[in-house]
């Protein structure tokens, strides 16, 4: 085997950015850009609903606990307790 041989899988050097990814040959100095399809914007979009829903679980649990609470205390106050 020759080892001046080069592997061209070993030129493309890929940039992932916002909405799309820069792919660089460095054998060849060239720059392509591809904007993101259906399914990188839909894993993102799943993602930050899921991100979001998770977030939210503990605040409706805090919220759920104050209201019970006052519910109990405006209902101890009807019997003088």
């Amino acid at each position: 085997m020759n080892p001046l041989i080069l592997n061209y899988s070993q030129c493309i050097k890929q940039e992932a950015h916002w909405g799309y990814d820069k792919f660089h040959n460095i054998c060849t100095g060239t720059w392509n850009t591809v904007s993101w399809g259906s399914m990188d914007w839909t894993t993102t979009i799943a993602g930050s609903l899921a991100f979001a829903a998770l977030m939210l679980v503990p605040l409706v649990i805090v919220v759920g606990m104050i209201a019970a609470e006052r519910a109990q205390a405006k209902m101890l106050e009807k019997f003088n307790f």
